[in-house]
């Protein structure tokens, strides 16, 4: 059994290689420059000193990446044509953060807005902060961002790539794009064929 995905002929059953190639071919969204991300020294802070980071610098740093609305694409317009599953606890999918253009619930990768708050936890404790704040807490830890949980993947007629998350896990998404990583681990992708392109 084969299936067409973007324009090319693969094996169905083999949903891993179909994923690798199509990332491998896909042009970036959002690159990535880690010698201009806000919290690029994140493994330097410690709980005695913290790298100042300035606000401004974080705003216009996270201005500059692409964000989409992923709940404007119309249902009609997706048909899901493979998943890859994580083959155990330890192994995880890298998802490329230049290809990451929405985290669900945010507005843009600033957050959810000022009004809303979020619940964070983190070797230094837990408490209540607005997105932004949660998202550059948890940018300058000096610890391993964990994976998330799912992330989805839409696929274009003209080729392009790109992915959102399922829900939860999008302060630390952002939080990753802050301290320039090039991936996101997650346990599963879901991918979708879209009818028609939206980027």
């Amino acid at each position: 059994m084969q299936e067409s995905v973007s324009g090319h002929e693969h094996r169905a059953s083999d949903p891993q290689e179909i994923f690798n190639r199509l990332i491998q071919n896909a042009p970036p969204i959002s690159p990535v420059d880690r010698s201009k991300a806000p919290f690029r020294d994140y493994l330097e802070n410690t709980p005695e000193q913290w790298k100042y980071v300035r606000a401004d610098e974080v705003e216009s740093y996270l201005n500059g990446k692409r964000f989409f609305n992923t709940g404007s694409i119309a249902s009609r317009h997706l048909t899901r044509v493979f998943e890859v599953i994580a083959p155990n606890r330890s192994q995880f999918i890298k998802v490329p953060l230049d290809l990451v253009v929405n985290a669900k619930g945010f507005k843009s990768w600033k957050g959810r807005g000022e009004i809303s708050s979020k619940s964070w936890y983190s070797i230094y404790g837990n408490g209540e902060s607005n997105s932004i704040d949660v998202i550059q807490h948890y940018a300058g830890l000096s610890t391993d961002l964990p994976p998330v949980t799912t992330m989805l993947m839409f696929i274009q007629p003209d080729g392009k790539v790109f992915f959102d998350n399922s829900s939860g896990d999008s302060h630390r998404i952002s939080a990753a794009i802050l301290r320039g990583n090039e991936f996101i681990e997650t346990s599963e992708v879901y991918a979708y064929m879209l009818s028609e392109n939206y980027l």
